[in-house]
């Protein structure tokens, strides 16, 4: 399976399908699932229940997203590939994690599962001919291909980072105040994700503090407020890619 057209998707899913660097839809695919595989199986068990906050997603929710969303995404491959007339809706993945019963799953029920999935997925486009491949459908109002949902399904390569040296003193009353009146306080990292709907996205706001990595995909959308108060601030970024291990370092 070659890499999709621009025709073949809108600029909504170019976030993801950018993030890929290869042609070979197989080939890619085969080498992100040694990267996701063996980063599920190094996460010690005491963890999986971990979240960074109240009322965010586990590790196991998290894990349980990624599965739910490959099975959603062959769904709707599958749906595309034979005619579909009417639109695919959206999901609202919060409900799904609220949902599911992750917590009570065995981590390593779930990483087999995925890599059963996998294979699966992989035969369904496998089995998908030529034609088939580049047909389009929509899902809600957004046009995509049968080929172009292959390539969303491989697992991110590109992960964007940046960590604070040191922050402007005074910096903790400019948060007091600014966020009296719900405006987004300096130097706020601001995170937009999930699917939009009924004009809803969900978002995360981040406050800097001197000491804080953050690692996350580079399809993520994300706004940094300036920073207002007087100071200096040291802050250190790069871009990270995944790559799975030679044979000869395993």
């Amino acid at each position: 399976m070659s890499r999709p057209k621009q025709e073949e998707y809108t600029s909504f899913f170019s976030n993801y399908i950018n993030l890929t660097t290869g042609n070979n839809y197989s080939e890619l695919i085969k080498n992100h699932d040694e990267i996701i595989c063996d980063f599920w199986t190094k996460i010690p068990f005491e963890k999986w229940m971990y979240s960074y906050a109240d009322h965010k997603w586990s590790i196991k929710q998290l894990f349980q997203h990624v599965i739910d969303t490959e099975r959603i995404l062959a769904f709707r491959a599958l749906s595309i590939a034979r005619k579909e007339p009417h639109p695919l809706m959206s999901f609202n993945e919060n409900e799904y994690a609220k949902n599911g019963d992750a917590k009570n799953r065995d981590p390593l029920s779930m990483i087999n599962e995925f890599r059963f999935l996998r294979k699966s997925t992989n035969h369904l486009y496998d089995s998908f001919n030529n034609k088939e491949k580049i047909l389009t459908g929509k899902v809600v109002d957004k046009i995509i291909s049968v080929n172009a949902l292959g390539f969303i399904t491989i697992p991110l390569a590109k992960t964007f980072t940046v960590s604070f040296l040191k922050i402007p003193d005074g910096m903790e009353n400019h948060f007091v105040e600014e966020t009296k009146d719900h405006y987004p306080a300096s130097g706020l990292i601001e995170f937009s994700y999930g699917e939009a709907q009924d004009m809803r996205s969900d978002t995360l706001m981040c406050k800097p503090e001197v000491g804080m990595m953050l690692l996350f995909p580079s399809y993520l959308k994300h706004t940094v407020y300036p920073f207002y108060c007087d100071g200096e601030r040291r802050s250190m970024s790069f871009n990270a890619y995944w790559k799975a291990p030679s044979k000869e370092n395993k």
